[in-house]
């Protein structure tokens, strides 16, 4: 669900918008932030080690 998160935080895309196009709910929006916030240092350490395979 980060990228979820991902599209409102560093996107700068609504809520509304987010679920209006990914055909989800707006409780499913905010609950990939609850998700997010709970799992950060899991989702940021998968990031540093995709970013590092690509390089």
């Amino acid at each position: 669900m980060r990228h979820v998160a991902a599209r409102v935080v560093d996107g700068g895309q609504t809520p509304t918008h987010v679920a209006d196009t990914l055909d989800s709910t707006l409780a499913d929006v905010y609950g990939s932030f609850s998700d997010d916030n709970a799992n950060f240092g899991e989702h940021r350490a998968t990031e540093e080690a995709i970013d590092e395979a690509v390089e």
